[in-house]
């Protein structure tokens, strides 16, 4: 599927609202994929760390 430059801009802004809104936490971002000068896929990332403390040793997941 090609996107056109409005809908493609309109599908970044939208879902970027949504994490604001939804107040979510952690590392989020796009990978788009580009054929001859147009994106044609957008892939949405989303990242959450967890630290988790035991025995005075910190771990991140």
């Amino acid at each position: 599927m090609t996107y056109t430059k409005h809908s493609f801009t309109e599908e970044m802004v939208k879902w970027i609202r949504e994490c604001f809104e939804e107040k979510r936490y952690g590392t989020f971002g796009f990978e788009i994929t580009m054929h001859e000068g147009m994106p044609v896929s957008i892939t949405k990332n989303e990242r959450i760390m967890l630290k988790r403390i035991a025995g005075g040793i910190e771990s991140t997941y």
